[in-house]
């Protein structure tokens, strides 16, 4: 009885571990630009309509130091990625909970509780 249930678990390893192989095939690559389904200027497009929604829908945080410093920090931080296009826009949003967001068209949205948690 121990056989067959050693025969069983090895039978399911070996399946698992042939499916585990191979399913990696199949993946998309991310971040690849030529499997876009719309274009760059198409998604800057997207994203200027998407930051206006934001902006007259939620509060800003309106300070130029904290403003400044997040954008500095994330052109920083896109130097070392592989965008073309780095035109970013910059959203403080007037929310103490600790969150972030990103959109298409170089949108970036941080809520203000990441700078100043409650």
């Amino acid at each position: 009885m121990k056989s067959i249930a050693k025969i069983i678990l090895k039978s399911i390893f070996l399946i698992m571990l042939n499916y585990s192989l191979f399913s990696e095939e199949n993946l998309p690559e991310l971040g690849d630009a030529s499997s876009s389904a719309i274009s760059i200027d198409q998604e800057y497009k997207l994203g200027r309509l998407f930051v206006a929604q934001i902006r007259g829908s939620t509060p800003q945080y309106d300070d130029p130091l904290v403003l400044d410093y997040l954008e500095h920090l994330i052109y920083r931080l896109s130097e070392y990625s592989q965008l073309n296009d780095r035109r970013f826009e910059v959203v403080l949003i007037d929310e103490k909970s600790v969150n972030a967001f990103a959109a298409p068209g170089g949108i970036i949205g941080v809520n203000a509780g990441l700078f100043f948690p409650c």
